[in-house]
């Protein structure tokens, strides 16, 4: 068995223990939220938990993708040894000018910094789209089918 098919054998246990609270009329709105977070594992014919979960008909339950490149910015954390904070500061500038820190030994860490994510524009992908729409299926059957991007193309 792989862990994909783990992943799905402990939602399906856990769909029947909430379909239990749910049916002793004890279930809270922790495991409400839980059973929507658990929905993609719900059966297609199973209006029980499909409707408790706030899908009304999964059979007209469609599912749609849209990915956007974005710029972002990324905070680096690096490390160096030096006689002193002067000298320490000269060497890093060096690296930082010189476009090495990627191929340092100084490197630590990394973190994306939030909140100041931006959509990226066409002209600044060289005239490429920077936006896919894509069809990802119905509630029973997923699966990823390239629609249009944002130059109106619809083939990639």
């Amino acid at each position: 068995m792989g862990i994909f098919d783990n992943e799905k054998a402990e939602a399906k246990k856990r769909l029947e223990e909430l379909r239990n609270e749910l049916k002793a009329e004890t279930i809270s709105y922790l495991e409400l939220a839980e059973l929507q977070s658990l929905s993609e594992y719900i059966d297609k014919n199973d209006v029980e938990l499909l409707e408790a979960s706030g899908i009304k008909e999964a059979k007209n339950q469609y599912y749609f993708n849209v990915e956007r490149k974005i710029t972002t910015w990324v905070r680096e954390r690096h490390s160096i040894s030096a006689e002193s904070k002067e000298d320490a500061i000269k060497q890093m500038i060096i690296l930082f000018k010189e476009d090495e820190l990627d191929d340092s030994d100084t490197y630590v860490e990394q973190e994306h910094l939030y909140d100041c994510d931006t959509c990226m524009d066409i002209e600044d992908n060289n005239g490429q789209a920077t936006s896919e729409l894509y069809f990802d299926g119905t509630f029973g059957d997923r699966k990823m089918e390239f629609i249009i991007d944002n130059l109106n193309k619809n083939e990639i």
